[in-house]
């Protein structure tokens, strides 16, 4: 009888051109695979993905699949970084793939499929927020997040995959403000660009929930449900600039979403330049161009920043009337397309 993979904890492979390996702790088990800590001679340590003995041919390819994606998302992070279009660290992303082991046979009859990379040991996001004061992430180092996982966004889309299988529990923060992100689990990918609108929708709704602190909720208006996103009283608290990005992101009209995750990035980090800002410098502008006064996010940042609120108020209500009353209908469509992403809302 085959060994399960699972009860494969304290055995050593040896790997050619790799070298030996002892699966030191199981760290996780899911469909395809189970994950072990892998101890090297070295006293350094790497993840290692061992395929289930029961999969059907498209799961097989599914994490057959999963090195070549790392290393085309990471040659891609590489090229844009090369040409200036992302940062330098964009390879750090995605985790680094180190050996596709298709078949390794034992002594005892039993053969394996094996995935080696880099070992992660860093926290979830969501835990991140879970484990401040109010459950949310403070606004300024959101967007920092959000910044990179829109770029992330950039490589992907520029090597041709789509995320069509991400989930929240997937994204990863390094130790410190700067992180960077890492995303994991990449054994299912899309391919081709119709699935792009749908990661702008992914987008939205994490970041509601790590700044919100829960998942876009419904509420019952006559015989519909509707996604509003002011139900929650965290959301009233984030500055307007930032309310505009996840109502587009999650916008239920794909043609009315960012169209691309370059449009997605500019706007963050232009919201996160008006939180870093020097005050003199936001209301040195305010007084000195008529135009600032036609951007909300704008208006709603000066008089976060202590500026005569009541006359920064007064402005902002008299741009955002029919902003407002457009709201309600905009959102009625994100039932039916968060039931078919299988998102789940609180």
């Amino acid at each position: 009888m085959a060994t399960s993979p699972a009860n494969l904890e304290g055995r050593t492979f040896i790997l050619d051109g790799f070298g030996q390996v002892r699966l030191a702790a199981r760290l996780g088990s899911g469909r395809l695979s189970q994950v072990f800590r892998g101890e090297l001679p070295d006293n350094s340590a790497v993840a290692v993905k061992i395929a289930s003995h029961d999969l059907d041919e498209t799961m097989a390819e599914s994490f057959r699949s999963e090195f070549n994606t790392l290393e085309t998302l990471r040659a891609t992070a590489q090229r844009l970084a090369q040409q200036g279009d992302v940062e330098n660290f964009a390879v750090s992303y995605f985790p680094e793939p180190l050996r596709f082991v298709p078949e390794y046979p034992t002594s005892d009859g039993n053969s394996y499929s094996m995935v080696i990379m880099e070992l992660v040991q860093v926290n979830k996001l969501i835990d991140l927020a879970v484990a401040q004061p109010k459950h949310v992430l403070e606004e300024s180092f959101g967007l920092r997040t959000a910044i990179q996982y829109a770029e992330m966004l950039q490589v992907l889309h520029a090597a041709g995959y789509t995320a069509s299988d991400r989930k929240i529990d997937d994204i990863y923060w390094r130790n410190g403000d700067a992180g960077p992100l890492i995303v994991l689990d990449w054994n299912v990918v899309g391919r081709g660009t119709t699935g792009i609108a749908n990661d702008f929708l992914r987008f939205g709704s994490f970041w509601y929930e790590f700044l919100v602190g829960h998942a876009p909720s419904y509420v019952n208006v006559g015989n519909e449900r509707v996604v509003r996103l002011d139900a929650r009283p965290e959301w009233q608290k984030l500055s307007r600039g930032t309310q505009s990005i996840l109502e587009r992101s999650l916008h239920p009209v794909p043609q009315k979403q960012y169209q691309s995750a370059e449009a997605l990035k500019k706007d963050l980090m232009e919201q996160l330049g008006l939180w870093q800002a020097p005050s003199a410098e936001l209301v040195s502008r305010i007084e000195g161009s008529a135009a600032e006064q036609f951007s909300i996010a704008f208006l709603d940042m000066v008089r976060r920043r202590g500026y005569k609120a009541d006359e920064m108020d007064a402005k902002i209500k008299a741009l955002d009337t029919e902003k407002q009353s457009e709201r309600l209908d905009n959102f009625r469509a994100l039932v039916d397309r968060f039931v078919a992403l299988g998102v789940t809302h609180g």
